[in-house]
């Protein structure tokens, strides 16, 4: 078994773990919720960040992006090839910055008390967000990926250990709250 699919494979892991705990938030703050409350803000938004971190495992096994990236080179050779490239790199990676940035500003938005209150869960999926907007450019803008590799992987399995660690500290805060 190679190293890089070992890799793979283990970052995997940890994305399915982190997400796991994401669902046992989520089970927790549904046994204590009331429709409509804040705290039902909170149920969403653990099942919103538990779906995203399993997705995005799922995509690190299974490389769906790949097959996305070839149709739209194929999609780019037919407006003109070579020359207009540069340009369609650009359109691409603003359309899929400011859809992200806005996705961003709604979760700030509609999940604040989630983010203002913790500040490790806040630095980690920020640290997973600047590791896939670097990945993002790398892909689009067809950079060697050993620049990519260099500090990639290390920068997304330590943002997914600070998710997880938030997870579990938020767990055993609220635990500690619900028996006084």
């Amino acid at each position: 078994m190679n190293a890089e699919l070992l890799e793979e494979w283990g970052v995997l892991a940890i994305y399915w773990a982190v997400a796991l705990l994401c669902w046992l938030q989520v089970r927790n703050c549904a046994a204590t919720t009331h429709y409509g409350s804040i705290a039902n803000r909170a149920t969403e938004f653990w099942f919103v960040l538990c779906a995203a971190l399993f997705a995005m495992g799922v995509n690190k096994a299974g490389d769906f992006q790949t097959p996305f990236i070839e149709s739209l080179k194929t999609i780019g050779k037919s407006f003109g090839g070579a020359q207009h490239q540069t340009t369609l790199r650009v359109a691409l990676v603003t359309a899929i910055t400011a859809v992200s940035l806005a996705l961003v500003g709604y979760a700030v938005h509609r999940y604040r008390e989630q983010f203002t209150t913790r500040l490790a869960l806040t630095v980690g999926l920020a640290g997973l967000g600047l590791f896939y907007a670097m990945r993002m450019v790398c892909i689009v803008g067809n950079i060697a990926k050993r620049n990519y590799w260099t500090n990639g992987p290390a920068l997304e399995i330590l943002s997914l250990v600070l998710i997880g660690v938030a997870i579990v500290r938020i767990s055993q805060t609220n635990q500690t709250d619900a028996s006084d």
